[in-house]
Parts: structure tokens; sequence; C-alpha cells
């Protein structure tokens, strides 16, 4: 595909011209009037960058964010792609392809070892090398059945992400691809709650949340809705769900995403209370298949051999042999001239992207596409199932 006119968006008719690609796009009013464009100084230190594809004038483009996400323990740079945007007429012309085949490799060279996005449409970002990745149970829930975890827990509103960070970075090493928030990362906290009616409460010493109302059929209370939330220990979350009791006043219900490991259903005096949905809302994608082996923390001594096939990472194709002793790796190495047979995995990056994180196990992949498998026990100790969570809105 021809990659001419794909670009940053660093001259101020680009970075016009996006937001008229997204305002077009969304279907969303846009006065060029209001814009100021980003001078090259802020562009060098942005926590963002723009890509956009069209000759003469934008016709697509998207924003790649730049993260730390939390994999395994450990905090490793991760992109989040969002705004991903077309005008109408220049739809179903390679213009989003032709920027993730030219802006994908640079985030290889770039240091990324993920990606992230919360997809329109699964099909069509599967093309680029993401796949499913998060499934995450919702779980509407009566506020009444909640009193049993009412504790007394004190609970204090706050404005600033500061005073929450170390509870969401103790959450997030339990989880893969949770965002590591930065100071600018903290926009779901509101600096004027009232006016915002977003409120954040941290609760005691362990746990916040972070809530909008919603009404509720028939007008005469709301729904809690939780935007974001994050507790260190599991008498932390009860704690959180004991704060939400002393709202019933006010609110009738509460609405929240919890990782899969929570038993909510158990947890419940009367699991009729609630039945919990699953939200498949959250695409990922290895960029760095060696780094992505060489972090990646395993059980007990072993070794394995993968071959992988990525359309649009050159670097990500080729056979991987991967050694670890006492959980660490010791040696992950490409195309090995000394290795000779048949790889014990062979995987495109979508299903190598499910196992690395926790996705799916080996025995679940071995159901799809994409994936043969000679040995499966080979994968089944190291490679297990993880709680996926990530909610920031990019």
């Amino acid at each position: 595909m021809d990659h001419s006119f794909v670009r940053r968006a660093f001259s101020p008719e680009d970075q016009l011209g996006f937001q008229q690609c997204m305002a077009a796009a969304f279907v969303y009013s846009f006065n060029a009037d209001d814009f100021t464009p980003r001078s090259p100084e802020e562009l060098e230190t942005a926590s963002s960058e723009t890509w956009v594809n069209g000759e003469g004038r934008v016709t697509s483009g998207y924003v790649v964010h730049d993260f730390d996400c939390w994999f395994d323990g450990q905090p490793v740079r991760t992109s989040g792609i969002g705004g991903v945007s077309s005008v109408p007429e220049g739809r179903s012309k390679g213009g989003i392809r032709g920027i993730f085949e030219k802006q994908l490799p640079d985030s290889y060279q770039k240091g990324y070892v993920f990606s992230i996005l919360f997809p329109f449409s699964h099909v069509f970002y599967r093309k680029f090398g993401y796949e499913l990745i998060q499934r995450t149970p919702v779980y509407e829930i009566p506020v009444d059945s909640l009193a049993p975890f009412a504790d007394g827990t004190p609970a204090r509103l706050i404005c600033s992400g500061e005073e929450i960070q170390s509870i969401h970075e103790d959450f997030g090493q339990d989880c893969n691809l949770t965002i590591r928030r930065k100071k600018d990362q903290w926009h779901m906290v509101s600096k004027d709650p009232h006016k915002a009616v977003n409120f954040t409460y941290k609760v005691g010493e362990d746990a916040f949340v972070t809530f909008k109302k919603e009404d509720l059929p028939g007008g005469d209370s709301y729904l809690i809705k939780v935007r974001d939330m994050a507790y260190r220990t599991p008498k932390a979350l009860r704690s959180l769900l004991g704060f939400f009791y002393t709202l019933r006043a006010q609110f009738g219900k509460v609405r929240l995403a919890l990782p899969d490991s929570v038993p909510m259903m158990d947890m419940l005096a009367e699991c009729y209370d609630t039945e919990p949905v699953t939200s498949a809302h959250g695409m990922a994608r290895i960029v760095n298949v060696k780094k992505a082996l060489e972090l990646k923390q395993y059980k007990g001594t072993g070794s394995f051999t993968v071959k992988v096939y990525d359309a649009q990472i050159p670097e990500n194709n080729g056979l991987f042999s991967v050694t670890y002793k006492d959980g660490a790796p010791t040696m992950v190495d490409k195309d090995a001239p000394s290795f000779s047979g048949d790889p014990d995995l062979e995987i495109t990056v979508q299903r190598l992207s499910q196992l690395v994180l926790g996705s799916l196990t080996i025995r679940e992949l071995m159901w799809l596409d994409g994936v043969s498998c000679s040995h499966p026990e080979k994968f089944e100790g190291s490679f297990t199932r993880k709680d996926i969570y990530f909610n920031d809105p990019f």
C-alpha cells in the first residue's frame, strides 16, 4: 500500500484538518475560529501524537497516547489508540490501514511493548493485529443488598488524583494493562466535583471510587454509575461496597465493572439480586514480541519455541526460543540458527497477545483459528488467566 501521504500532524493545517476530520466522522459541531494549534515545542513534549493520511487535506487520522501499563506487576510502555476517524468521502479507501501500517512499526522502534484501544468493530481492528483482550463483568446491584458490607469506614471527597495515586498503583499491579497514570492522566477526578456532578471519594486508606448519577426509570431515585475505582485488598473492596449503602437515600442501584476474579455473585447474600453482563470492549496487541516474552513472569523452570506471524511489524515475524529458570527468563532468542524441528507453538500475533496477557489459556486458544500447538503442556503453567482491567477514556 502507498504510504506517501501518511504523516505526523505537525503543521497547523494538519492539526486543524484532523479536528475537522473527527468532527465530520463523529458528527459534532466544531468551530475552526476557536482552534489554536500547538507549537512545535508543545508537540515535542506532549504525551500523545497525531497521525494523519490524505493528499492535500486530512481525510483520516488517529491519536497515539503514550501510556505506562502494568504487565505482570511491572510498568511497560503501551500506546493507546483513540480518535480513529475518516471523513465520510474518505472511508473504505485504506486511509486508516495506511496509518497503522506505518505507525505500528514506528511504535516498535520507539520502544512500545503493547498497544490498546476501544473498538467500534472487533473485525476491523483485528486486521491490524489487535484482538479481544478484556471481557469485564458489569454488575447492577440494588444498594439495599449491600447492607452487610456497611462497616463504618470513613469516606472523604477528594479533588486530586495525587491523593489516591498509590491505591491505584497497588490495584493496577494485580491486573494487566491497567494504566499507571501520570499526573496529567487523572481525567476522571474533577477539580470541582459539585459543578461537574462527578464525585471521587476515598474510602478509608485503601480504596476509592469515582461516580456520576444516572436516572432510574420512574424518577424516584438514581443509579450510582461507577466510572473508576480501585482497592488494595478484598477488605477494602467490601468497605467500598459498604460506602455505596450509605447513599441509599438518594440511590437505588449501583452499576460497576469489576475484574473477572472478583466473586461478586458469591459475595452477595442473595445472588439473584444481580445478573452480570459481560462487556467485551477492550482490544490489545503486542507491539514487540521479543520484549513481551522477556518481561513475562514465568513459573518454575522450562523452555518452549513459538513461531509468530505479524502482518504489520516485520520484526515480530519468526521463531522465538524461550528458556526460563525459577520464573525468570534466561534467554529469549529469535531465529536461532541452532534450532531444528517444529516449533511447540505456531500462532498469529493476535492470538499470542491473548496468551501472553492472560486473556485466554493455551487450551482455550486451541479452539480458535490462528493457533497450532503440538505441546500445550509447555504453556499451561506460566500462561494462565489474568485479570485485565483498563477503563481510562482516551
